[in-house]
């Protein structure tokens, strides 16, 4: 019970501190969390510096041993990466996950990749909660994750506006995002046909 009162607590403390974000996108938004318009973002973005691409390509988080890890590096290898931005508590979250491993598996020697960022391991003084660390490790491990997990952190949920799991980004090798945010989980076809579009440009 007070595990899932503080996950609340998390949740509700990060609704508050993203509103001025939210109104954005409340109308694209269906009640499984999906984006509503069909057509998939895959064109890239204008070239130029985003406030997102500066936040992803300079980010150090910790992976689920807690070493630090440079965002950077792991997207410099590959030309294509997946961000999936998910929560322990989240179903739609963990229903989609068996379908990311499947592409991360398939797709990784043309290029893509996958890289987790798991965003209720820290409260919202970004403090550490052991109990839900171990959960995301027990996540890992029974659905045999083998793409990196790492621990979002409140300064760059903030920055990019964050206001649901999940939420996925598609990045080049530079840290640049390609298309858009996609709010909310797909099937693996949908995902699959997204990643085709982006590795063939």
């Amino acid at each position: 019970m007070k595990k899932k009162m503080m996950r609340c607590l998390l949740m509700a403390a990060l609704q508050l501190t993203l509103l001025g974000g939210m109104s954005a996108y409340a109308e694209a938004v269906t009640e499984e969390g999906a984006l509503a318009p069909e057509e998939a973002v895959t064109e890239a973005m204008s070239e130029g510096e985003s406030a997102e691409q500066s936040v992803f390509a300079a980010a150090v988080l910790q992976d689920l041993d807690l070493n630090e890890t440079e965002l950077k590096d792991l997207l410099a290898e590959n030309e294509v990466t997946m961000l999936n931005i998910w929560a322990t508590f989240c179903g739609p979250c963990l229903r989609e996950m068996p379908g990311i491993q499947s592409l991360h598996e398939k797709y990784a020697e043309e290029g893509f990749g996958v890289i987790g960022l798991t965003g209720d391991i820290l409260d919202y003084n970004g403090e550490l909660l052991q109990d839900v660390l171990d959960d995301a490790k027990t996540i890992q491990e029974e659905m045999g994750l083998t793409y990196p997990l790492l621990i979002a952190d409140w300064p760059l949920m903030n920055e990019i506006e964050l206001y649901a799991f999940p939420t996925t980004y598609f990045l080049d090798s530079d840290g640049a995002i390609l298309g858009e945010a996609y709010v909310g989980s797909r099937e693996e076809s949908d995902w699959e046909e997204i990643i085709t579009g982006l590795l063939e440009q």
